[in-house]
Protein backbone atom coordinates (compact mmCIF):
# COMPACT_ATOMS: atom_id res chain seq x y z
CA UNK A 1 0.00 0.00 0.00
CA UNK A 2 3.38 2.45 0.67
CA UNK A 3 3.41 3.55 -2.95
CA UNK A 4 -0.44 5.09 -3.06
CA UNK A 5 1.27 7.14 -0.27
CA UNK A 6 4.24 8.14 -1.19
CA UNK A 7 3.17 10.83 -3.40
CA UNK A 8 2.63 13.05 -0.33
CA UNK A 9 4.51 11.42 2.52
CA UNK A 10 7.30 10.15 3.46
CA UNK A 11 6.39 6.25 4.52
CA UNK A 12 8.99 3.97 6.68
CA UNK A 13 7.82 0.41 6.30
CA UNK A 14 10.09 -2.04 8.51
CA UNK A 15 10.64 -5.63 8.61
CA UNK A 16 9.19 -6.13 12.75
CA UNK A 17 11.93 -8.33 14.40
CA UNK A 18 11.20 -12.12 13.50
CA UNK A 19 9.05 -10.52 10.62
CA UNK A 20 10.28 -10.54 6.88
CA UNK A 21 14.13 -10.27 6.60
CA UNK A 22 14.73 -9.51 9.93
CA UNK A 23 16.59 -12.09 11.60
CA UNK A 24 14.81 -14.86 13.87
CA UNK A 25 15.84 -15.73 17.32
CA UNK A 26 14.19 -18.24 18.94
CA UNK A 27 15.47 -17.66 22.20
CA UNK A 28 13.76 -13.77 22.27
CA UNK A 29 10.55 -12.70 23.26
CA UNK A 30 8.11 -11.39 20.34
CA UNK A 31 5.26 -10.33 22.80
CA UNK A 32 3.51 -6.91 22.06
CA UNK A 33 5.20 -4.95 24.18
CA UNK A 34 8.49 -6.14 23.55
CA UNK A 35 7.88 -5.30 20.03
CA UNK A 36 6.21 -1.79 20.58
CA UNK A 37 9.81 -0.93 22.46
CA UNK A 38 11.55 -2.42 19.74
CA UNK A 39 9.86 -0.21 17.06
CA UNK A 40 10.35 2.81 19.71
CA UNK A 41 13.87 1.89 19.42
CA UNK A 42 14.18 2.00 15.51
CA UNK A 43 12.19 5.75 15.16
CA UNK A 44 14.63 6.54 18.04
CA UNK A 45 17.45 5.26 15.80
CA UNK A 46 16.39 6.62 12.84
CA UNK A 47 16.48 10.09 14.76
CA UNK A 48 12.96 11.16 13.62
CA UNK A 49 12.68 14.45 14.53
CA UNK A 50 9.07 15.18 14.86
CA UNK A 51 6.21 12.94 15.94
CA UNK A 52 4.59 10.62 13.12
CA UNK A 53 1.65 8.76 12.02
CA UNK A 54 1.43 5.18 12.60
CA UNK A 55 -0.01 2.74 11.43
CA UNK A 56 -0.36 -1.35 12.27
CA UNK A 57 -1.98 -4.21 11.15
CA UNK A 58 -3.28 -6.77 12.92
CA UNK A 59 -0.52 -7.90 15.06
CA UNK A 60 0.92 -4.59 14.04
CA UNK A 61 -2.29 -2.62 15.12
CA UNK A 62 -1.66 -3.72 18.61
CA UNK A 63 2.04 -3.06 18.78
CA UNK A 64 1.23 0.29 16.52
CA UNK A 65 -1.19 1.68 20.11
CA UNK A 66 1.20 0.04 22.85
CA UNK A 67 3.76 2.44 20.85
CA UNK A 68 1.29 5.68 21.24
CA UNK A 69 0.65 4.22 24.94
CA UNK A 70 4.46 4.07 25.80
CA UNK A 71 5.85 6.72 23.66
CA UNK A 72 3.10 9.24 23.41
CA UNK A 73 5.32 12.22 22.11
CA UNK A 74 6.96 9.89 18.90
CA UNK A 75 2.68 9.37 17.86
CA UNK A 76 0.65 12.41 15.36
CA UNK A 77 -2.08 10.11 14.68
CA UNK A 78 -2.67 6.23 14.81
CA UNK A 79 -4.23 3.93 12.16
CA UNK A 80 -5.83 0.51 13.37
CA UNK A 81 -6.37 -1.88 10.62
CA UNK A 82 -7.97 -5.30 11.63
CA UNK A 83 -6.30 -5.02 14.81
CA UNK A 84 -5.63 -7.54 17.32
CA UNK A 85 -5.22 -6.53 21.38
CA UNK A 86 -8.96 -6.60 22.42
CA UNK A 87 -11.48 -9.19 23.00
CA UNK A 88 -14.34 -8.98 20.24
CA UNK A 89 -17.69 -9.62 21.38
CA UNK A 90 -18.54 -11.87 18.82
CA UNK A 91 -16.16 -14.67 18.59
CA UNK A 92 -13.97 -14.71 14.99
CA UNK A 93 -14.41 -17.55 12.96
CA UNK A 94 -10.39 -18.00 14.14
CA UNK A 95 -10.68 -18.01 17.69
CA UNK A 96 -13.29 -20.78 16.93
CA UNK A 97 -11.35 -22.73 14.96
CA UNK A 98 -8.48 -22.62 17.91
CA UNK A 99 -10.89 -23.89 20.61
CA UNK A 100 -10.35 -26.91 18.66
CA UNK A 101 -6.70 -27.15 18.06
CA UNK A 102 -6.69 -25.76 15.07
CA UNK A 103 -4.65 -22.96 13.37
CA UNK A 104 -5.23 -21.81 9.54
CA UNK A 105 -2.57 -19.07 10.00
CA UNK A 106 0.05 -21.22 10.04
CA UNK A 107 1.35 -22.95 7.30
CA UNK A 108 3.22 -26.21 7.27
CA UNK A 109 2.51 -27.55 3.92
CA UNK A 110 1.47 -26.80 -0.14
CA UNK A 111 -1.75 -26.69 0.99
CA UNK A 112 -1.80 -25.10 3.95
CA UNK A 113 -0.79 -21.70 2.14
CA UNK A 114 -3.69 -21.58 0.03
CA UNK A 115 -5.99 -22.12 2.63
CA UNK A 116 -4.22 -19.67 4.63
CA UNK A 117 -4.42 -16.78 1.86
CA UNK A 118 -8.47 -18.20 1.91
CA UNK A 119 -8.99 -18.15 4.86
CA UNK A 120 -7.62 -14.43 5.38
CA UNK A 121 -8.77 -12.81 2.57
CA UNK A 122 -11.88 -12.80 1.16
CA UNK A 123 -11.76 -10.93 -2.25
CA UNK A 124 -7.42 -11.66 -2.63
CA UNK A 125 -5.72 -10.41 -5.18
CA UNK A 126 -4.32 -12.29 -8.23
CA UNK A 127 -0.69 -14.01 -7.46
CA UNK A 128 0.96 -15.76 -9.98
CA UNK A 129 1.92 -19.15 -9.18
CA UNK A 130 5.68 -18.78 -8.94
CA UNK A 131 5.12 -16.14 -6.80
CA UNK A 132 2.35 -18.80 -4.95
CA UNK A 133 5.40 -21.09 -4.40
CA UNK A 134 8.19 -19.07 -3.14
CA UNK A 135 5.89 -17.79 -0.32
CA UNK A 136 5.03 -21.02 0.40
CA UNK A 137 8.53 -22.19 1.04
CA UNK A 138 9.05 -19.19 2.63
CA UNK A 139 6.00 -19.62 5.08
CA UNK A 140 7.44 -23.29 5.84
CA UNK A 141 10.38 -22.29 6.86
CA UNK A 142 8.93 -19.85 9.33
CA UNK A 143 6.55 -22.34 10.88
CA UNK A 144 8.27 -22.62 14.09
CA UNK A 145 8.57 -19.02 14.76
CA UNK A 146 5.31 -18.52 13.66
CA UNK A 147 3.86 -21.03 16.32
CA UNK A 148 5.93 -19.32 19.20
CA UNK A 149 4.84 -15.22 17.75
CA UNK A 150 1.42 -16.18 18.03
CA UNK A 151 1.70 -18.08 21.59
CA UNK A 152 3.06 -14.82 22.71
CA UNK A 153 0.01 -13.33 21.33
CA UNK A 154 -1.81 -14.79 24.34
CA UNK A 155 -3.87 -11.90 26.84
CA UNK A 156 -1.88 -12.73 29.70
CA UNK A 157 1.17 -10.91 27.98
CA UNK A 158 -0.53 -7.61 27.47
CA UNK A 159 -1.82 -4.82 29.31
CA UNK A 160 -5.50 -4.50 30.22
CA UNK A 161 -6.57 -2.57 26.95
CA UNK A 162 -9.24 -0.89 29.02
CA UNK A 163 -6.15 0.47 30.83
CA UNK A 164 -4.36 1.37 27.67
CA UNK A 165 -6.38 2.29 25.16
CA UNK A 166 -8.40 5.51 26.95
CA UNK A 167 -4.52 6.74 27.54
CA UNK A 168 -4.38 7.34 23.84
CA UNK A 169 -5.19 10.93 22.52
CA UNK A 170 -4.08 11.39 19.18
CA UNK A 171 -6.89 11.05 16.19
CA UNK A 172 -6.99 7.58 15.33
CA UNK A 173 -8.21 5.65 12.46
CA UNK A 174 -9.64 1.72 13.09
CA UNK A 175 -10.14 0.57 9.40
CA UNK A 176 -11.64 -2.93 8.83
CA UNK A 177 -12.90 -5.56 6.93
CA UNK A 178 -16.75 -6.89 7.63
CA UNK A 179 -16.16 -10.40 6.16
CA UNK A 180 -12.89 -10.80 8.49
CA UNK A 181 -12.53 -14.13 9.79
CA UNK A 182 -9.10 -13.66 11.75
CA UNK A 183 -10.68 -11.13 14.06
CA UNK A 184 -13.95 -9.99 14.31
CA UNK A 185 -15.43 -7.21 12.74
CA UNK A 186 -17.23 -6.62 16.22
CA UNK A 187 -13.92 -5.28 17.93
CA UNK A 188 -13.98 -2.10 15.75
CA UNK A 189 -17.05 -1.09 18.50
CA UNK A 190 -14.63 -1.71 21.25
CA UNK A 191 -11.57 0.15 20.31
CA UNK A 192 -14.50 3.30 19.01
CA UNK A 193 -15.59 2.78 22.90
CA UNK A 194 -12.23 2.99 24.47
CA UNK A 195 -10.74 5.74 22.06
CA UNK A 196 -13.36 8.13 21.94
CA UNK A 197 -12.25 10.24 18.86
CA UNK A 198 -11.32 7.45 16.91
CA UNK A 199 -13.21 7.38 13.38
CA UNK A 200 -14.06 4.00 12.21
CA UNK A 201 -14.18 2.77 8.38
CA UNK A 202 -15.84 -0.69 7.87
CA UNK A 203 -15.24 -1.77 4.60
CA UNK A 204 -18.51 -4.34 2.78
CA UNK A 205 -17.18 -7.59 1.74
CA UNK A 206 -13.33 -7.49 2.70
CA UNK A 207 -11.81 -9.75 4.78
CA UNK A 208 -8.83 -9.75 6.96
CA UNK A 209 -6.11 -7.54 4.28
CA UNK A 210 -8.03 -4.89 3.04
CA UNK A 211 -4.69 -3.04 2.69
CA UNK A 212 -4.15 -6.08 0.00
CA UNK A 213 -7.61 -6.58 -0.97
CA UNK A 214 -8.76 -3.20 -1.81
CA UNK A 215 -5.63 -1.32 -1.61
CA UNK A 216 -6.42 1.87 -3.43
CA UNK A 217 -9.76 1.98 -1.48
CA UNK A 218 -7.62 1.36 1.61
CA UNK A 219 -5.38 3.95 1.28
CA UNK A 220 -7.62 6.69 0.60
CA UNK A 221 -9.60 6.04 3.52
CA UNK A 222 -6.42 6.71 5.29
CA UNK A 223 -5.48 9.53 3.12
CA UNK A 224 -8.73 10.83 3.82
CA UNK A 225 -8.16 10.41 7.78
CA UNK A 226 -5.07 12.23 7.51
CA UNK A 227 -5.90 15.57 6.07
CA UNK A 228 -8.41 15.86 9.01
CA UNK A 229 -5.24 15.55 11.44
CA UNK A 230 -4.13 19.07 12.43
CA UNK A 231 -0.64 20.15 10.98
Amino acid sequence: MAKQLTKHYHVIAIDLPAHGDSNILMDKSYTVPEQAKRVIAIMDKLQLTQPVHIMGHSMGGAIAFYVAYLAPSHVKSLALMSSAGVISPQPSELYLRNQKGENPLIVRNKDDYKKMLAFTMSDAPYIPSPVIATLTRISIAREKIGEKIYQELNPKYFLNPEDVLPQIKVPTLVLWGDQDKVINVSSAEVFKRLIPQAQVVIFNGIGHAPQLEHTKETAQAYETFLTSVKP
